[in-house]
C-alpha cells in the first residue's frame, strides 16, 4: 500500500540471531540518498510488516527503514504453538541480542549514517533495555507508548498472570490474561477491526 503516493518497495530478508535463530526482517529504502536510518522494535501482538506506512513515509524524508519481526512473532514465529514465545530460558535477553543483530547489520549496510531506534510499546521497553547497553551506537531514541508506572492494581494483575502460566505452560495461551489486557484495551475503540487493535 502507498499512501503518499512514492513507489514504496518492502524487502525482506533473514538474519541468523547470535544462538541461531532465523530473524525475519523488513527493509525500506529511500528513493534518493539515505540521510539517516530508523530501526523499529515493534510491539506485543504485532509484527514489523504493520510498520510499512511510518516506513513510507520516512522513506519520503529521507530515511532507510529497517525491521525484524521479534521471536514468537510475525515471520519469525515458525508455529502457532510459539506465538508469543521468546524462548525456554533469557527470551527477553535474547530479543536485545536480536536488537543488536539487527543494529550491527544495519550500519554495516549504511556507514557513518547516524541511526535511531524506535521503539512501540513492549518494543520502547527492549529499546529502554537495549539504550543501556548499546546507546552509543545509536543517534537517537524515540520510545513511543512505554510502560509507565504500573498502577497498584497491576500487582493483583501480575499474580493472576503467574498464575496462568503456571497453568498453561510457557507456550500456553491465557483467554484470562487476554481479557486482562488486549480485549480490556480494545474496550476503548471502536469499532475494531482485530482483537489487539
Amino acid at each position: 500500500m502507498t499512501t503518499l503516493g512514492l513507489d514504496l518497495q518492502t524487502q525482506t530478508f533473514t538474519l541468523r540471531a547470535a544462538d541461531g535463530l532465523e530473524l525475519f526482517a523488513y527493509r525500506w529504502l529511500p528513493s534518493g540518498p539515505c540521510k539517516g536510518l530508523v530501526q523499529i522494535a515493534h510491539g506485543l501482538a504485532e509484527h514489523a510488516g504493520r510498520y510499512a506506512r511510518l516506513a513510507e513515509a520516512l522513506n519520503a524524508a529521507g530515511y532507510a527503514v529497517y525491521a525484524n519481526d521479534h521471536r514468537g512473532h510475525g515471520q519469525t514465529c515458525k508455529s502457532k504453538e510459539d506465538l508469543g514465545f521468546f524462548g525456554e530460558r533469557d527470551g527477553w535477553r535474547a530479543c536485545v541480542n536480536d536488537l543488536w543483530t539487527l543494529n550491527r547489520h544495519t550500519a554495516a549496510q549504511h556507514p557513518g549514517v547516524p541511526l535511531v531506534l524506535l521503539g512501540h510499546s513492549m518494543g520502547a521497553t527492549l529499546a529502554e533495555h537495549f539504550i543501556a547497553e548499546h546507546g552509543d551506537s545509536l543517534a537517537g531514541v524515540v520510545l513511543c507508548a512505554p510502560s509507565g508506572k504500573p498502577p497498584a492494581r497491576a500487582i493483583v494483575g501480575r499474580w493472576i498472570m503467574r498464575l496462568e502460566r503456571r497453568r498453561a505452560g510457557p507456550r500456553g495461551h491465557s483467554k484470562v490474561v487476554q481479557g486482562l489486557t488486549f480485549e480490556a484495551f480494545n474496550q476503548q475503540f471502536a469499532p475494531c477491526r482485530t482483537p489487539s487493535d
